[in-house]
């Protein structure tokens, strides 16, 4: 009978060891989830922010390669330009060389060859301002 009392002692003894060992896992639970929501509020937080600055990226992206066409366009433009602007310029100089007319044509001639050379340096420098911006 003794040895039954004590082994009903010896069994509420290691029911409370448990319930007490339970109650405290139980507490350390609670500690470790009121740790762990901050913790997920702020990982929230970080991805929605590293979403809105994926997105910021992305359309700087997208800006920036449609600065680029359009600086490309304008070269092309501006050298097409200079290609045009030199086309005629040789042509005059061509026709300078086998000049035969009044010397107020000849005059007004020349007045047309400077000009041409001032519209081909103009677009030239025009050309290295562009090449520069891109750069």
């Amino acid at each position: 009978m003794q040895s039954v009392t004590d082994l009903k002692r010896s069994v509420s003894e290691l029911e409370m060891t448990e319930d007490e060992a339970l109650r405290e896992l139980e507490v350390e639970r609670a500690l470790l989830e009121g740790e762990l929501v901050p913790l997920r509020e702020k990982l929230l937080a970080d991805e929605e922010r590293l979403e809105m600055l994926l997105q910021q990226s992305s359309a700087l992206e997208e800006k920036c390669q449609q600065e680029r066409s359009h600086h490309q366009q304008a070269i092309e433009a501006c050298q097409t330009r200079l290609e045009q602007a030199e086309r005629e310029l040789d042509m005059l100089e061509g026709r300078s060389e086998n000049f035969t007319g009044t010397t107020d044509e000849e005059t007004e001639m020349l007045e047309t060859l400077k000009a041409q050379h001032e519209a081909v340096e103009a677009e030239r420098k025009v050309g290295v301002k562009k090449l520069r911006m891109n750069f």
